[in-house]
């Protein structure tokens, strides 16, 4: 259990510390004059989560300074326009919800199996607990995609194909990005990026 918190720790102050210092490094003598376009709607500067009181907290503190971090970085990226920056924020937003709740809830159900599985249960557990189990963590699954290809959807209709297209690019660098910081935290080599499955969706546009 120590060893898990100190590691929670680790990733949250080293990804933390990393971040905020490229960020200022790419800032230089200060940062750039507000824009009225994204008053009020761009997020908010973060200079680091303060300490949490336990893995999971520790964990979701990341997250949440991470997809801070991947808001401040997609309107460049992206080179979406003032028209486009705050409807794209929203959806955004509504995109990281839906793949945070789904961490959670999944390491959650991965929890009680494992639980209800691992070698140092004495207990025989009913079958049908376990299928119904099982079927939670799988409809869970089947769920989070649905609601993923729907917010995908959702943030294409304010893009153009162009948009789009970098749209797929600019995910993958940062779920690297988060990788290599990560490594770089724990002092490891960096693994392999997470394959996530085609999840495009439709969605309108113009």
């Amino acid at each position: 259990m120590r060893r898990t918190l100190a590691l929670g720790f680790v990733v949250l102050f080293g990804l933390s510390s990393t971040l905020a210092a490229q960020t200022s490094a790419q800032q230089g003598a200060g940062p750039p004059p507000p824009n009225p376009g994204r008053q009020g709607r761009a997020a908010p500067r973060n200079q680091g989560p303060p300490p949490a009181a336990n893995p999971m907290q520790a964990e979701q503190q990341v997250q949440r300074f991470w997809n801070t971090h991947v808001l401040e970085q997609s309107q460049r990226f992206l080179g979406l326009s003032d028209q486009q920056y705050p409807n794209f924020f929203l959806k955004m937003q509504a995109l990281q919800g839906v793949r945070d709740r789904h961490m959670v809830d999944r390491r959650r159900l991965i929890r009680e199996l494992s639980a209800l599985t691992g070698p140092e249960r004495t207990e025989t557990v009913a079958e049908a607990t376990l299928v119904t189990k099982t079927r939670e963590l799988d409809d869970l699954e089947t769920q989070s995609t649905r609601q993923e290809q729907d917010a995908i959807a959702a943030i294409d209709a304010t893009l153009t194909p162009f948009q789009r297209a970098r749209f797929r690019v600019f995910q993958e660098q940062m779920e690297r990005r988060k990788m290599d910081l990560i490594a770089q935290a724990l002092g490891a080599p960096a693994p392999p990026p997470v394959q996530r499955p085609n999840r495009g969706g439709g969605g309108g546009g113009k």
